[in-house]
């Protein structure tokens, strides 16, 4: 019973390294840029992210076979858009979640979203860098006008071609950096306005419509009551009486029993 309880494991670990596989190409190139072109600093950091990502698909894997195989588990109303289309148990949810999560093209497609993402938002901190270092020498100027004239001075009449050099590559790092930090700050702040989207929770409505044949193709909200308030499967609530939340689906759903 153990050695087959082993070899599952195993078989379910092994399974996913499409999917790990997909998560090290995504993160390797943004840790080089971190990096600064450190690939022994790029390659450490993304094994040692990808495994922590591969362990814990694999338990979420793990959490949602046990949701599947549970007997009376309990059942979530559907809306799409506004409009009630029917019910499903959870462990029809969970097995399409875990349909959702163990097939790596939804991976690829969520790494090329977020990539998508990432590249709009680096343009706008690319586009608003000139005018960002204007405003930074009219303050320098105003704050200590004596300091930038002597480094004007300094290197018109003193730094060595060396000294250029140094310098233009401590600035090229120092803008990238500052770029790359705006960016995740920008893409954090307001991913969906650079058109980052869950693509999991989009498979898994997919799922959800096509369990239930409903051709509609707007957002799929999972609910249910219980003691007069509504919960959805991520584990939000809300009073009855309350203007109800935006997103419903999620890949953490549904303990509550």
């Amino acid at each position: 019973m153990i050695l087959h309880h082993l070899r599952n494991e195993i078989r379910l670990s092994m399974s996913n390294w499409r999917q790990s596989a997909v998560c090290f190409c995504a993160l390797l190139p943004l840790l080089l840029l971190f990096g600064f072109g450190d690939w022994a600093f790029a390659f450490v950091m993304a094994t040692a992210v990808t495994a922590l990502l591969h362990m814990g698909l694999h338990r979420y894997l793990q959490d949602l076979t046990r949701r599947v195989q549970a007997k009376n588990s309990i059942s979530w109303d559907v809306h799409v858009g506004d409009v009630a289309v029917g019910s499903i148990s959870d462990a029809e949810l969970a097995q399409i979640q875990h349909a959702v999560y163990s097939d790596y093209r939804t991976f690829i497609v969520q790494a090329l979203n977020c990539a998508g993402a990432a590249k709009r938002a680096l343009l706008q901190g690319l586009a608003s860098l000139p005018g960002a270092a204007f405003y930074l020498l009219i303050a320098w100027a105003i704050v200590d006008a004596e300091s930038l004239s002597t480094g004007l001075v300094w290197l018109r009449d003193v730094a060595t071609p060396e000294d250029l050099r140094s310098l233009a590559i401590a600035t090229l790092k120092l803008c990238g950096m500052l770029i790359a930090l705006a960016s995740l700050m920008m893409l954090a702040i307001s991913s969906y306005g650079y058109g980052m989207t869950n693509k999991f929770t989009e498979a898994i409505g997919v799922g959800v419509r096509q369990l239930l044949k409903v051709p509609a193709a707007e957002e799929v909200v999972l609910s249910r009551i219980v003691d007069g308030q509504c919960v959805y499967p991520d584990g939000r609530k809300r009073a009855l009486d309350k203007p109800p939340a935006d997103a419903a689906l999620n890949e953490g759903a549904g303990h509550d029993r």
